[in-house]
């Protein structure tokens, strides 16, 4: 399995003070006595010695090669990434050896225990049986695609390429705030910031010892060829997008251009004689190996949503006679049910016998009475988010909810309880960054 991993942090100017009631969390670069972390102390001495005149040099040469490479995410109810489709401080985030081989480690594991648990509950369901999940949490899932359950899966597998979102608690944890198992978003942005810092500060990578990732786009490729090769000695590979109208398109481009591979929409493929073939001006070609951007609901109309136009009809039936290998698997995305979150830690000791090695953000599913009676009486303290997307209720990180938001945020959870969970509104970490040479 490919992994990725997406870390968030809490961005903060330096000499800023926090003006919330949030107690103050793990600093990425400093001590409680403000002495500065050993693994910064290279790096920040080079920063000082540019100064604040060529440091807000390379803030701009680096703007202009992301402008120049095309950078962006289109979040257009953001007015802030419409001013700046996509940032990258030159003060990189660094994780230590021992850091990293945790977050290996530990997304190793919840990987292999989430696809137990997929395999698990598209087949037996023994997991429901023993009473560890809640079965309104899985049955009752939106993303719980009952159509697929006896379908075939490329290499044995349902999840191919995943990701996660790891943030820091208070203590400086590395801690397990999301999933993104089905449809992990964030390896192009990542290449592309680097890209960006080596044209315009050579010096860093000079000084450390920086792990490549330019490759990855390859090893995918090798992966998912190798995934579907039972197909063909070297099966045709193309990447699915919804198209230019998804946030995320850049980021399929990119993909698509690196791993030398077509992107398509949904209109460029066809099925025939039970598989899936590419127009193109020479005529129909053979595809054995789709990577999928397309979400569950909208691939095929056949099968579920009759109103898409960003999916293939007959894709399904083809995935069930074994005609085509489709990367991530259809029904994967019950994974990343956020309703899930809270049952992360069982799941895991359920089919490894293990303790997690990364935890779990602290997170309740609203579709509990109890819990759900808790968040409401205490909504100021906490985010809520729907089972799956960015979109956030109630208390930001920086400030609280109005009563008007309170009360907006209540409305919506009593009409569907069970479409939310609450995470506490918590710092995950202050880190350091450069604005203005400063």
């Amino acid at each position: 399995m490919l992994a990725m991993v997406i870390s968030l942090r809490m961005q903060v100017k330096r000499n800023q003070g926090n003006s919330t009631d949030i107690p103050q969390p793990w600093h990425d670069h400093l001590h409680p006595d403000g002495g500065l972390r050993p693994h910064y102390a290279a790096l920040m001495s080079q920063m000082r010695a540019a100064g604040p005149g060529q440091l807000k040099i390379l803030e701009d040469r680096i703007e202009a090669s992301l402008r120049e490479m095309g950078v962006s995410f289109d979040v257009r109810h953001d007015l802030a990434w419409r001013k700046k489709p996509w940032h990258c401080d030159i003060l990189p985030l660094i994780f230590t050896a021992d850091e990293w081989s945790t977050i290996q480690a530990g997304v190793r594991q919840r990987l292999h225990a989430f696809e137990c648990f997929l395999s698990d509950i598209y087949g037996p369901r023994k997991i429901l049986s023993d009473g560890v999940v809640p079965v309104s949490a899985v049955l009752g899932s939106p993303y719980f695609e009952a159509p697929v359950s006896a379908i075939n899966v490329a290499g044995k597998a349902r999840l191919h390429v995943s990701g996660l979102c790891i943030a820091r608690d208070a203590s400086g944890e590395l801690v397990v705030r999301n999933h993104y198992f089905s449809h992990a978003s964030g390896i192009s942005y990542m290449i592309q910031n680097r890209r960006a810092m080596a044209r315009v500060n050579p010096q860093i990578f000079r000084a450390l010892p920086v792990e490549p990732i330019a490759d990855i786009p390859v090893a995918m490729l090798e992966r998912i060829r190798r995934t579907s090769s039972g197909l063909s000695e070297e099966p045709s590979v193309v990447l699915l997008s919804p198209g230019p109208g998804s946030a995320a398109y850049p980021e399929h481009s990119l993909l698509a251009r690196r791993m030398g591979i077509p992107l398509v929409q949904g209109g460029d493929l066809l099925v025939l004689d039970d598989k899936v073939f590419l127009k193109t001006i020479a005529g129909l070609v053979r595809v054995e190996a789709i990577y999928a951007r397309v979400a569950d609901p909208w691939i095929d109309p056949l099968v579920f949503r009759k109103d898409s136009t960003l999916g293939v009809p007959g894709l399904v039936h083809c995935v069930r006679r074994g005609s085509v290998a489709l990367i991530n698997a259809l029904g994967s995305q019950l994974a990343d049910d956020r309703a899930l979150l809270p049952y992360a830690s069982s799941i895991i000791n359920y089919y490894l016998g293990e303790s997690p090695i990364l935890h779990t953000q602290k997170t309740r599913w609203l579709g509990d009475m109890d819990e759900r009676a808790m968040v409401l009486d205490n909504l100021a303290d906490y985010q809520i988010r729907p089972l799956y997307g960015e979109r956030v209720l109630g208390r930001t990180k920086q400030s609280l909810p109005s009563k008007s938001a309170v009360q907006q945020a209540t409305r919506e959870v009593l009409q569907a309880p069970g479409q939310f969970v609450a995470q506490r509104a918590i710092t995950s970490s202050f880190t350091t960054v450069i604005e203005r040479g400063r």
